[in-house]
């Protein structure tokens, strides 16, 4: 399996499990078994059980799930994840994607009229690069950036004279939604980017104005709406939020890649994000691309100059950074490595080409430079593979999250929340954790830490007042621990268990998820926040609500010709990740408390008739319940992702009658 398992069995619960870890620490590497698993298994199971997944309800009291760009919940290939296991899809999905990055940049290479062995080459040396297989357990990277020669493929045959234009356009636009779709906002804004720069190219290179170049992006962007539109609504709501600083570009730019590692653009050897290798051949035949007029050379050594500036953090990212809306979200500066790797191998393929150009060379001597060639791309290829096979670990199925003795243990029927006592991360060693964030969720618990690219920053904040601190490891601002378990908050929260290395707790006073109070009080929002982290508040008997909202939940106080109940009662009976279903039994008029994250998408039906959630408890879902019996079911369905579908379903009836109109031309002519 394609996944650093072993790394799990330096910690608890898994270091019960004797068996020594082979693997160095690799925080980014670490990212593969503790978010994308996690997140790929949540999708798979929900696929088989039938439903979308757009919210997840196993970390941090529940959040966004389809709006978290990495979940890559819309993208075709991922759905693979609910046909087969999670652990053999991940291997899988690698290789297909892997050979699609060599294949597409072989199309792409013949579009710009070059030989089978050029193409060749430069697909090798771009299916095999440092961005291919440094990247290779962290799949949203490959799946993001696979698209983008497939996209200038298309571009280049919409600009051939015998071609249908508008129909390589749309296509390209197909791609360019796919690769959106992908994963890796930041790897689809380069891949944006660049074939925005290829149209204009072109364009220019032509004396034509680019009229197609809008179906591609409007296709590209109808397709990928589903996805964008939630994203962006939680990029606003989340920890990452707000207007990009001169602080947080001067911290971007410290992500950016030394000067020093240069040297990993020759030496494999150096494996990490400042790799940028491509080969040492194909930079030699990279020079022979510039020795006659080929305006397709000029495009990518510009394009590839303007990558690794990017990438070594010079003065070209302030304008991206602040110009750009959403780009001051993005990760380290040198992810732009992979548009110099994409160029490099264009190049290297192109100058192939001249070295071994037909018209110039005497066929003994061609003869001798296909086999020199063949034998360094084979070379080429064995050396990358031999360094990706060191680089990628590999796990077998039973060691990928297997059932211990505590998470048997902490398996409930209660809906309960779990508090892993974890205080400290680290980039360089093994952090000693215990149930490190998000791993719950493989067991099937609920935990109140998380880890996520985006997460809502109202959440963060009840955290960090309840800790006295950044709830957020100052090593990964994108991880949420819960601290301070003697906080009375936590029993809000539902924490029926507290976690650490060398017992359990059982929390006596723990809330259940859902419960009636009967009273409302009114407050500023800090005040709220303050009252209840010091606990000045008994939420058992009392909902406190944002003061600009007096009025909304004051429905409770109609009369009602409803029998009372002779006591609360509430029970949950039903629970997926975008719904959950209550009966409940009030004795008197009140307010229903769910503590699973408010978050705006989520509506309420009170006996089958919508009724109004109002925030409540500063982060939680509350709703008026009158005296008597009642079902209220809460169901997410967010309007950015609505809008979204309309939006795609627009360029899918687009395609689809492109595609009838192909076929109906085609039969015609035979």
């Amino acid at each position: 399996m394609l996944l650093p398992a072993d790394m799990l069995s330096d910690m608890s619960p898994w270091s019960e499990v004797p068996r020594p870890s082979s693997l160095r620490w690799d925080a980014l590497t670490w990212d593969s078994i503790a978010y994308f698993y996690p997140a790929r298994l949540l999708l798979g199971q929900s696929l088989r059980n039938g439903e979308l997944p757009l919210w997840n309800p196993h970390q941090m009291c529940g959040t966004p799930f389809l709006a978290n760009y990495q979940s890559a919940v819309l993208y075709p290939p991922n759905w693979l994840f609910g046909v087969i296991p999670a652990a053999r899809a991940f291997g899988i999905l690698a290789a297909l994607h892997l050979f699609a990055l060599g294949a597409f940049t072989f199309l792409f290479l013949r579009s710009l009229s070059l030989g089978r062995i050029a193409s060749t080459f430069g697909a090798i040396a771009f299916m095999l690069s440092g961005f291919a297989i440094a990247w290779l357990e962290l799949p949203v990277f490959l799946s993001t950036g696979v698209w983008l020669p497939l996209a200038l493929f298309f571009i280049n045959k919409a600009h051939m004279p015998t071609t249908h234009r508008t129909r390589y356009a749309a296509l390209a636009g197909v791609a360019l939604g796919l690769s959106m779709l992908g994963g890796h906002p930041q790897i689809a804004f380069y891949v944006f980017m660049a074939v925005a720069l290829y149209w204009a190219y072109l364009a220019i290179a032509n004396k034509q104005f680019p009229w197609a170049a809008i179906l591609t992006f409007g296709i590209g962007l109808g397709l990928a709406a589903p996805q964008l539109l939630p994203a962006m609504e939680l990029a606003k709501l989340s920890h990452r939020g707000g207007a990009p600083t001169a602080a947080g570009y001067a911290a971007y730019s410290a992500l950016a890649m030394p000067w020093r590692n240069l040297l990993a653009l020759l030496f494999p050897s150096f494996y990490s994000e400042f790799c940028g290798y491509v080969g040492v051949l194909p930079l030699i035949f990279a020079f022979f691309a510039f020795t006659r007029k080929n305006r397709q050379s000029w495009f990518f050594g510009g394009l590839g100059v303007l990558a690794l500036l990017m990438a070594l953090g010079t003065g070209i990212n302030r304008l991206f950074y602040f110009w750009i809306p959403g780009f001051s979200h993005s990760g380290s500066p040198a992810r732009a490595l992979f548009l110099f790797m994409f160029s490099a191998a264009v190049l290297g393929g192109i100058g192939l080409e001249r070295f071994l150009d037909v018209k110039k060379v005497r066929p003994r001597r061609r003869m001798f430079g296909v086999m020199m060639v063949g034998g360094l791309a084979t070379l080429l290829l064995t050396f990358g593979l031999a360094f990706g096979m060191w680089y990628n670990p590999t796990s077998r199925p039973s060691e990928v999250y297997p059932p211990t003795t505590l998470t048997d243990s902490l398996k409930t029927n209660d809906f309960s929340r779990i508090m892993p006592l974890n205080d400290q991360w680290s980039l360089w060693t093994t952090p000693n954790a215990v149930l490190p964030p998000n791993s719950a969720g493989v067991y099937g618990l609920y935990d109140v830490q998380g880890y996520d690219a985006f997460y809502p920053v109202r959440y963060k904040a009840l955290l960090d007042a309840v800790g006295g601190r950044d709830s957020c490891p100052w090593e990964n601002g994108n991880m949420v621990f819960a601290r301070n378990p003697e906080s009375p908050v936590y029993d809000l929260l539902g924490v029926r268990w507290i976690v650490g290395h060398d017992k359990i707790r059982r929390n006596p006073d723990a809330l259940p998820r859902a419960f009636i109070v009967h009273a409302i009080e009114y407050c500023e929002d800090q005040e709220i926040l303050r009252r209840i982290t010091l606990g000045e508040s008994d939420l058992r008997s009392v909902a406190l609500v944002d003061v600009s909202k007096l009025g909304k939940l004051d429905a409770w106080q109609r009369p009602s010709t409803m029998k009372p109940a002779v006591r609360d009662l509430v029970s949950i009976s039903g629970y997926t990740n975008n719904s959950v279903a209550l009966r409940i039994a009030a004795a008197k008029p009140g307010v229903l408390v769910l503590t699973d994250q408010y978050y705006p998408g989520w509506t309420a039906k009170l006996d089958g008739k919508p009724v109004h959630i109002e925030r409540v408890d500063y982060a939680f879902r509350g709703v008026v319940v009158l005296p008597g019996e009642h079902t209220v079911t809460f169901t997410y369905s967010p309007q950015p992702f609505k809008s979204g579908l309309k939006y795609a379903a627009t360029a899918l009836i687009y395609l689809i009658f492109m595609g009838i109109n192909a076929f109906m031309n085609a039969v015609s002519r035979t």
